[in-house]
């Protein structure tokens, strides 16, 4: 750690953050982007954008078979929100992960329903949320098994840990749009009113404020990582592999009567189902979030950061 900090003192600063971007694109400015500051990120995806012609003339020239004609602008675009910054792919699996993994624990609540009361027009009720809540267990009988018990045994273990697995990877993901999202609000910020860049290696004697988060600001990830751990946690304790082996009053164990399992805990269930749809709403209502401004959306774009940040000529 040691050496590490030493070495870090004779590198070039690392562009970790928006600020470290800005910074380094308004000390060097890119002459590829120079009388190009409209421009977006889907400008940039699409190529609907050229070299500017300081770039054309210049020894930093593009090449010209991967660029077309620029694009010209009349005006700046409305105000967009914040879902219009992630790549649509990205959005639709997030989504496509999040909600059927939703759809599934409704399916097993209503199939824990089902289980601890037999009737399967059963509604949830507070009678029934107070039977749960002193009952706790729930086991699937139909899982029952008279032999082959290590075969049920790894069955029951692997379907119980599905649901962790399917959290995690929701929880990448969220992650991914939580910082594509936050990282374009902070580079909007910068077009409301004058503001010290956050950047990874501050300047001495300058404005410009030490970062503390790399990809989402506290505010927003302790309340997730938050909401996560109380949610794998949650479903950890919901669903289980449940093992009932009964014995004799002579001691010998009755293997007929045996009973390997995939327990329930319908109460947990159902607050596991109310944390991750309230998880989803967040996001959800994070993304419907207007900017503050109509700054051409960036993202993490680096040419269209770099096209905002052409100091004018004194």
């Amino acid at each position: 750690m040691f050496w590490a900090a030493r070495v870090s003192r004779f590198r070039s600063a690392p562009i970790l953050t928006v600020g470290d971007a800005v910074a380094s694109f308004v000390t060097n400015p890119d002459l590829t982007t120079t009388d190009m500051c409209w421009i977006t990120k889907r400008d940039v995806h699409h190529q609907a954008w050229g070299p500017s012609r300081v770039a054309q003339n210049s020894s930093e020239r593009l090449d010209s078979n991967s660029l077309i004609k620029p694009v010209e602008y009349r005006k700046l675009m409305p105000r967009k929100r914040l879902i219009n910054v992630p790549d649509r792919k990205i959005l639709v699996a997030v989504f496509f992960l999040c909600l059927p993994t939703i759809g599934s624990g409704a399916a097993l609540f209503q199939m824990s329903i089902y289980t601890s009361t037999g009737d399967d027009n059963k509604s949830l009720t507070v009678d029934l949320l107070h039977q749960w809540a002193n009952k706790g267990l729930v086991p699937f009988k139909k899982n029952i098994v008279t032999s082959s018990l290590p075969k049920r045994m790894l069955d029951s273990v692997v379907v119980a840990n599905i649901p962790q697995l399917l959290i995690t990877m929701s929880y990448y993901g969220y992650n991914n749009l939580m910082t594509t999202m936050l990282a374009a609000a902070e580079y909007d910020s910068y077009g409301v009113s004058s503001k010290s860049l956050r950047v990874t290696w501050p300047e001495k004697d300058s404005q410009q404020k030490s970062t503390y988060w790399l990809s989402i600001p506290y505010q927003y990830a302790v309340p997730i990582l938050v909401l996560y751990v109380v949610l794998h946690w949650l479903v950890s304790q919901s669903t289980f592999y449940v093992l009932r082996i009964p014995y004799t009053p002579q001691g010998e164990a009755v293997w007929s009567d045996s009973i390997s399992s995939l327990g329930l805990s319908p109460l947990l269930i159902f607050c596991a189902l109310l944390i991750g749809s309230f998880i989803i709403c967040l996001l959800i209502l994070l993304s419907l979030k207007r900017f503050k401004s109509n700054m051409p959306l960036a993202g993490s774009c680096s040419a269209v950061i770099s096209a905002a940040c052409h100091p004018p000529e004194i």
